[in-house]
């Protein structure tokens, strides 16, 4: 039974007792952050560090009291359901927080994130598969103090083909675009971890980005201002990346200082600072240099067989206390490697290329010797089991001059294709002149070489095919990842050791050379039109092999000039054309092919 207070001092001891408990609910700021991390990108576009920097980074942020949600690899569906989350949690906090690591894009003057899902194959498709950087921003605005959106998404465009063929202007290659101050609300800060225009590395295969470790060390420090703070986290990092990389931050901060982490306590006989607030018993950490993150990523690579471990030191640190001796040890290891690989092989042109990448290499004087004894050797392009097929012709259109626009769009389907036009600008100066004529060879249409509807429709479909032979997904048909092995020469020497292992797996080749092809190396080009033509780990597809092969023979690869002319020639795939197979015998002449003369004499003949 409740029983009424029997005096005045009851009253006063519980009214005391309730502002004590709101005394001490007030001296807690609350805290709250949203943390992101994105890594099951598709194809090319994976990022493996990403989720683990988020979770470094949620670990900081909890540590000096902040309420942590943290989200990984969120869909466009779940992107968005995390933010209007959000926007509830952060109504009426202290601070507010939101770090996103994945991949971010700039297109058409505005940052853009994106969830996993995202595929882009269109301008069109932006706003509805990505998420502008100010939806983050504004899923901050309820916080009533310190507002922070953490951009950890500078990092190279994988998409940047794509959306420049799909119609998109001013797509970034690399890095985002930068903010204006001036715009921003009071007490907002975002930080990018590069600046604008440069591109964040991704760190070492299982560890973090310099810029997460650097902000996780930061955050340890307390009393630490937090424009001090991320200008100590730029440093860290321009020193651990050797100006490589550069973060920047953009902000409205007032005059008052703002802190994450506050200072520890004065001693009891000393009054704390004015404006201090309440300590958070965090330990300082005192910052990594660059020659002690330098020589651990040595330690733990030195005694790997693995070739992309020490590119991926030498993309680290490129002028690094070891990098002469990564590039001795990659060297070495791609010499034996490659030699391994073609040693018992019949076909000159393993041989050839073996002795034009290492002309002083370790099994140089082998190779000659064996290269001697196969000199006779027929072509190493054999017969295919396919029907002949004629070359693809675009339908009809009305044939007339491009405009500023369309050309632009001309210069960027080019531009994706491999042609270098300069920059889509819708200007056609000499180097666009150039592509245009090394597209009508490859169309084989060398008498239109301008920027007109018909090539600008050719350009269309020929990208839409290339994509549709390159397009493969995230994980090989053994189960290895695209992200291990960065770089197009290093995913090529990977589907070069699967198809010439014991036994052959030409699929796993296949997955390799279209990922290598994709960025438009030429000796990939060339494996992948010749398993294509063969029906070797893929469906026989002759006509979608000529097509590689061309794009190939246009950036001056002899062996795919070669097999090219073999194929017209014998009518392999497409109908026979003689004229075609002296263009591309004599090409691939030109270019030093040991055996297109004397094809070339009997075509003459």
């Amino acid at each position: 039974m409740l029983r009424p207070c029997p005096s005045p001092s009851c009253w006063i001891a519980g009214l005391l007792l309730v502002l004590l408990f709101w005394a001490e609910a007030a001296a807690q700021d609350r805290r709250v952050a949203l943390v992101i991390g994105n890594s099951a990108y598709t194809g090319e576009a994976v990022l493996p560090n990403a989720i683990r920097d988020a979770e470094l980074v949620a670990e900081g942020l909890r540590e000096i009291g902040f309420q942590v949600t943290l989200r990984r690899n969120l869909d466009n569906r779940a992107l968005r359901a995390a933010l209007q989350a959000f926007d509830r949690a952060a109504e009426g906090a202290d601070v507010a927080t939101i770090y996103f690591a994945g991949h971010g894009i700039a297109a058409d003057g505005r940052n853009w994130l994106l969830p996993v899902d995202a595929r882009l194959s269109s301008a069109r498709h932006i706003e509805d598969e990505a998420v502008a950087h100010t939806r983050f921003a504004s899923a901050l605005e309820g916080a009533r103090g310190l507002q922070i959106l953490i951009l950890d998404a500078c990092r190279n465009n994988p998409f940047a083909p794509r959306l420049a063929a799909g119609g998109a202007r001013n797509v970034a290659v690399r890095g985002l675009e930068p903010i204006a101050e001036r715009e921003l609300p009071p007490n907002r800060l975002i930080a990018f971890s590069a600046r604008d225009g440069q591109v964040a590395q991704d760190g070492p295969p299982g560890g973090n980005g310099p810029y997460a470790l650097a902000l996780r060390r930061r955050l340890a420090e307390p009393g630490t201002e937090v424009g001090l703070l991320f200008r100590r986290v730029r440093d860290d990092v321009i020193q651990a990346t050797r100006q490589a990389q550069e973060p920047w931050a953009y902000n409205s901060l007032g005059g008052n200082e703002l802190f994450l982490a506050a200072a520890r306590p004065p001693p009891a006989s000393a009054p704390a600072p004015a404006g201090q607030q309440a300590a958070l018993a965090v330990p300082r950490q005192p910052p990594v240099s660059a020659d002690a993150l330098d020589l651990a990523f040595w330690q733990s690579i030195q005694n790997s067989q693995n070739i992309a471990d020490f590119d991926a030191y030498l993309t680290a640190f490129p002028q690094g206390r070891f990098a002469p001796l990564a590039r001795n040890r990659i060297a070495a290891q791609r010499d034996r490697s490659l030699w391994e690989s073609v040693q018992a092989s019949r076909n000159t042109a393993d041989i050839e290329r073996y002795l034009s990448e290492f002309p002083a290499g370790a099994f140089a004087t082998q190779a000659r010797a064996r290269l001697a004894e196969l000199r006779a050797q027929p072509s190493p392009l054999p017969p295919a089991p396919v029907q002949p097929a004629a070359l693809p012709v675009p339908a009809a259109t009305t044939l007339r001059a491009l405009t500023r626009d369309e050309i632009g769009q001309a210069q960027a389907l080019l531009t994706a294709l491999g042609f270098d036009t300069g920059g889509s600008d819708g200007i056609i100066g000499p180097r666009s002149r150039t592509a245009i004529a090394g597209f009508a060879q490859v169309s084989l249409r060398p008498d239109n070489a301008e920027f007109d509807t018909a090539n600008l429709e050719r350009l269309d479909q020929t990208r839409r095919e290339f994509l549709r032979l390159t397009e493969r997904g995230a994980i090989s048909p053994r189960g290895t990842a695209a992200a291990s092995a960065s770089g197009a020469a290093a995913r090529f020497e990977r589907g070069w050791a699967a198809e010439r292992a014991n036994p052959p797996d030409p699929a796993e080749a296949s997955y390799w050379y279209a990922l290598a092809a994709r960025e438009h190396e030429a000796r990939a080009l060339n494996q992948l039109g010749l398993l294509l033509v063969r029906g070797q780990g893929v469906a026989a597809d002759p006509v979608g092999g000529s097509l590689l092969w061309r794009l190939a023979a246009a950036r001056g690869d002899a062996t795919a000039a070669f097999n090219l002319g073999a194929m017209l020639d014998r009518g392999i795939g497409l109908n026979r054309s003689p004229g075609w197979a002296r263009f591309y015998y004599d090409l691939a002449a030109q270019a030093g092919h040991p055996q297109a003369r004397e094809a070339l004499r009997r075509v003459g003949q």
